[in-house]
């Protein structure tokens, strides 16, 4: 496919969220990729991640994926003191 610039059109957007739902870290069951089309609601993950953490959800409910310990609370999280 030969893509010129008369097929892209200027000023528009897109919006994409990308990644794995795995039960270990080192073997992931499913790779999810959401990408929207010119969204008309905001960017980024603003749009594409609640859809994102939905198909996860499902993904997650549908394999029986449990996890395997707990995450460590990420540093913005934890308690100050």
């Amino acid at each position: 496919m030969n893509i010129t610039r008369r097929n892209v059109l200027l000023g528009a957007t897109a919006a994409a969220a990308l990644g794995p739902v795995a039960a270990r870290a080192q073997s992931s069951e499913v790779v999810i990729g959401v990408i929207l089309d010119r969204p008309e609601a905001g960017y980024g993950g603003l749009v594409a991640a609640p859809l994102f953490r939905t198909v996860a959800r499902a993904a997650i409910t549908r394999l029986g994926i449990t996890p395997t310990e707990p995450l460590p609370l990420p540093p913005h999280a934890l308690p100050v003191g």
